[in-house]
């Protein structure tokens, strides 16, 4: 009844992949199995014990053991009891012992110290694990985890998405830009403690745990079992748990100027002192773990907070005071400056007079500095200003042993970030970004016997950041008096370019201000059964992703000045005489949510005692996101019809209400065509098989070759479906231009759209002009991004042939080719683009009742294949090395989503954005041979020994090939 509850209601099991397996086979001293040895596995931390019989053939296996040290004995009558201590288990891990029983009596003991072997001899999954000693003896620049993965073959991380003043990268979940085997980072998972700590829309994560707090993590980087979905590769992480023994640390980093130089590049305004940039940088923390009750419940806390105040050096390109009184003749003579609304006579002397200075110039000229510096003629604007920035994380995490068969695990886990924006112009401030990660996870594990065992799992993480704009709350448009753009969701700066001078960074610059809301739900259950030469586990998944957003748009408008009025952009900026402006109504509000299922099935036959099989079958629904506004859309490629759901809600924006009317009978809703409300039904095809063998040659405990192949499903592409519509379901973006010369200018800065607010338009009847005020969307064919309306989910074929060498103990080389193709990656493509030739354009469309039509679709193809070699040392002689270099070649037919024409798809294919040809990563430590029982001064004791011994030498290098360079070239 338990395995058809399990089928009736889930999903898949991540949860196993934080735990390990203990396998091998008990042997006599003649090396003939014994059968019916009882094994006791003991965690040497918390005392807990597990057990486990060997079968006919002498196996046995305890499968889902919590990662970290264990003694294994066995006993038998006739034979001597035998133990084998301090066995290391690492996350993810199947660790191979095969115990050595000698006849005699079970009271005798026989004690032996060994470590679990490095080899892989029962799985044929790719993937490198990062153990708590590299954690902490290797240095991070950041303390940053996830920095480390590219000591597995096949990942890079490629810096994106960082605070471009700092570096930091805490508050921003896509920079946690991991690519593994060639594939982009959204389809990289991550997982801390079995619960799902992946960002739903653009990958990566903003859980990053203090380093000193985190055990160990895996890079599953290929052919991963059937438990695993969702994304072809994985990065699972585990917090350190408690033991019986107190135990934590405590750590302060600081960085400050007192040994700074001073800025060679900053020029103090005149008569202020040169001083050097301020920078403070304080990092500080610790962790503490130890039982509750001994032998029960255990707990682990740990805190880390980073504070940063630096200084930053702007400096801008500024009209010079004389300019901003309207005296430009320092341009003469190659500059005139011509008057447009006189013929374009040229002004006298190249002075304009002050009244015919827009009032709305010198009401935004307030917020430009004067100059200060002036360098090869170019008068610029230098000053100081200041970023800060606080970080605090925290993780706490409590183990309760019920009983010698239920563990209940549980942990929080909290990541709260502020910063400063500063804008290169001070007087709009320095507006701030501001996030808060929050993850829990809860694991219920009961054994009903040494051969059934169960665990539930629950998780949620929640996920919300806030960027804010220059001024955010008040409507300077208003307050300058521009006219027609009274609708400001938000309020705040406008953006004001100038071509030769530097911009007034405003909201728009950055579609400001943006905030993200995700929160995702997870439930999982799994069963794992021990049957003879079966090792089975089957479970399922169920995940709630909701994700809500806002985005300013460029509602407070931007306004572009050229020179193409005056000859000079400052001067049509004086004069008010805009080139073009664009505008929209922002996004109030956005929100997407879906419901994602699956099972799995996964056996590790043991065919012989040196041949593995390791077979598995996942099924995934995968639905396509539903727009909780009906702000998303579909194109009927047929019928040349917009399909919008019928869940639409004209309430969301109220420019919506006014537009679309204006397309009634250009535009059909969902359930009239029998579509969901997410406009694109549910992906139910998804079985992904998986098969690998793993065989010892000739029984040889010093060889593994290892093989598989697999299918992957990666998740929706959430920034797929978000990108198809940017206010529900039609967008309302207008960049208008002003006249051309010889034509006088019409429209001043006050007056482009002659009053008309953006959600006062009239509705125009069919094939009228566009109206005045607002001119692009009502036209008779306006665009549309919009998407495909049936689709099929990315998916990734990967195997793997690999050959694995112990050549000590301590030293085991592995070289293998891993490789992998990508079916339907997601794109933009142009579907509306007229062929070559003469005539109007819009005539020769193929939908001509319709301008451009950016098209979302799952139809890119790409492929990856590569020599991967690995190097891992134990502690030898106090040197542990772990190494890895990868030769590659990665192609695809458009990296990135990036658009195209839809006629020149097939010429799109050429190297991946993110490949890199050769990648390598080197770390060592390497203890110090000094002090007691060392090489050197081995007789010392006491403080001595506490000054000259424990030392290390440790370090990380990393070698990459440069990303490829795309040449583009516009199209006019």
């Amino acid at each position: 009844m338990l395995v058809g509850a399990l089928f009736e209601f889930g999903p898949t099991l991540r949860a196993q992949s934080n735990l390990a397996t203990l396998v091998g086979t008990v042997k006599d001293a003649s090396g003939g199995v014994v059968p019916n040895a009882a094994v006791a596995v003991k965690n040497l931390g918390t005392g807990l014990e597990r057990s486990a019989k060997s079968d006919a053939s002498g196996d046995y296996s305890v499968p889902n053991l919590q990662i970290g040290h264990y003694s294994l004995t066995v006993t038998l009558t006739g034979f001597e009891t035998t133990t084998i201590q301090d066995i290391e288990l690492q996350v993810g891990q199947t660790a191979r012992v095969d115990p050595i029983l000698q006849v005699g009596s079970a009271t005798q003991q026989v004690t032996v110290s060994t470590t679990a072997p490095l080899l892989a001899t029962t799985t044929s999954s790719v993937g490198q694990v990062v153990d708590h000693k590299v954690l902490e003896d290797v240095p991070l620049n950041g303390r940053a985890f996830w920095q480390l993965t590219q000591l597995t073959p096949g990942a890079t991380y490629t810096p994106g998405g960082a605070n471009p003043y700092t570096g930091t990268t805490a508050i921003r979940a896509r920079a946690v830009n991991v690519s593994v085997n060639g594939s982009d980072p959204q389809q990289t998972g991550w997982s801390l403690d079995g619960a799902n700590i992946t960002e739903p829309q653009l990958g990566g994560t903003a859980v990053q745990p203090n380093v000193d707090a985190i055990q160990e993590f895996k890079v599953e980087s290929g052919n991963m079992s059937a438990e695993f979905g969702h994304t072809p590769n994985m990065v699972t992480a585990t917090i350190k748990s408690g033991t019986n023994q107190y135990h934590g640390n405590a750590f302060e980093f600081l960085r400050n100027d007192k040994l700074d130089a001073r800025n060679f590049f900053f020029h103090a305004p005149v008569g202020a002192a040169q001083s050097k940039d301020v920078l403070k940088r304080n990092q500080f923390g610790g962790t503490f773990g130890g039982p509750i009750k001994k032998d029960k419940t255990f707990f682990f806390v740990d805190y880390e907070e980073t504070t940063v105040r630096q200084a930053l050096v702007f400096s801008n390109v500024v009209p010079s005071l004389a300019m901003r009184n309207g005296d430009f003749s320092a341009l003469l003579p190659s500059t005139q400056i011509l008057n447009p609304l006189s013929n374009y006579a040229p002004f006298s002397n190249n002075q304009i007079p002050s009244s015919m200075f827009s009032s709305q110039a010198l009401y935004f000229l307030k917020y430009m500095p004067a100059p200060n510096f002036s360098q090869g003629g170019t008068d610029r604007a230098v000053f100081g200003n200041r970023l800060a920035l606080n970080t605090a994380k925290a993780d706490l995490k409590i183990d309760e042993q019920f009983t010698a068969k239920d563990h209940l695990m549980g942990r929080y886990s909290i990541n709260d970030n502020a910063e400063d924006n500063p804008n290169p112009f001070p007087a709009l401030g320095s507006p701030g970004n501001h996030s808060r990660c929050q993850s829990f996870s809860l694991a219920l594990t009961h054994i009903f016997s040494p051969q059934w065992l169960n665990e539930l799992r629950f998780g949620y993480y929640r996920m919300i950041f806030l960027f804010q704009g220059p001024l955010q709350g008040t409507n300077v448009d208003q307050q300058a008096g521009v006219q027609g753009l009274e609708l400001q969701p938000y309020g705040g700066f406008p953006e004001i370019d100038m071509a030769g001078y530097d911009s007034f960074n405003g909201s728009p610059t950055n579609c400001l201000p943006k905030s993200n809301h995700v929160r995702s739900y997870q439930y999982s259950d799994t069963v794992s059964r021990v049957s003879g030469k079966h090792n089975m586990k089957m479970g399922m998944e169920w995940f709630h992703n909701i994700l809500g957003y806002v985005n300013g748009g460029v509602s407070e408008g931007v306004f572009d000045f050229e020179g193409t009025y005056t000859g000079d952009a400052f001067a049509d900026y004086m004069l008010g005489l805009t080139d073009s402006v664009t505008r929209d109504g922002g996004v109030p509000l956005q929100g997407t949510y879906g419901n994602f299922m699956s099972w799995f099935f996964q056996d590790n036959y043991r065919i012989t005692s040196n041949l593995t099989m390791n077979l598995g079958l996942r099924y995934e629904i995968n639905p396509f996101y539903t727009g909780q506004r009906g702000q998303v859309s579909g194109f009927n490629l047929t019928t040349g019809k917009l399909v919008i759901p019928s869940n639409f809600d004209p309430t969301a924006q109220p420019i919506s209400s006014e537009l679309v009317p204006l397309f009634n009978d250009r535009y059909v809703l969902s359930k009239s065509v029998g579509l969901p409300n997410s406009v694109r039904p549910s992906d139910k095809k998804d079985f992904g098989p998986r098969i690998g063998l793993a065989w010892r040659p000739f029984g040889s405990n010093k060889w593994a070759i290892r093989s598989a192949y697999g299918i992957f499903y990666a998740y929706p592409d959430n920034n797929l479906p978000n990108n198809t519509s940017a206010v529900p379901p039609i967008s309302a973006v207008d960049q208008t231009y002003n006249d051309r010369p010889p034509l006088a200018p019409t429209h001043d800065w006050g007056n482009f759209f002659q009053g008309v607010p953006l959600a006062g338009l009239p509705n125009p009847n069919s094939g009228q002009p566009c109206p005045g005020g607002f001119v692009a969307i009502s036209c008779a064919q306006p665009s549309l991004s919009t998407g495909a309306l049936h689709s099929s989910l990315t998916y990734v074929q990967e195997y793997n042939f690999s050959v694995q060498r112990e050549l000590t103990p301590s030293l085991t080389i592995n070289a293998g080719y891993v490789g992998n193709n990508t079916h339907r990656l997601a794109q933009f493509i142009s579907i509306n683009d007229p062929p070559p030739g003469q005539g109007d354009i819009q005539a020769r469309r193929p939908y001509v009742q319709w301008g451009g039509i950016a098209y979302a679709q799952y139809g890119g193809k790409a492929s990856y294949n590569a020599l991967q070699t690995s190097l891992i040392s134990r502690s030898w002689h106090g040197l542990s090395l772990l190494g890895n270099y990868t030769f590659s070649k990665c192609l695809d037919d458009g990296s990135a989503e990036n658009g195209t024409t839809l006629l020149l798809i097939p010429f799109n294919r050429a190297p991946c954005n993110l490949d890199r040809t050769h990648a390598g990563a080197f770390s060592y430590d390497y203890e110090l041979p000094f002090g007691h029982s060392r090489q050197f001064l081995s007789g010392v004791s006491g403080w001595v020994d506490q000054i000259i011994g424990g030392w290390h030498a440790s370090g990380i290098a990393t070698l990459q090939s440069g990303l490829p360079f795309s040449a583009t070239v516009g199209d006019r």
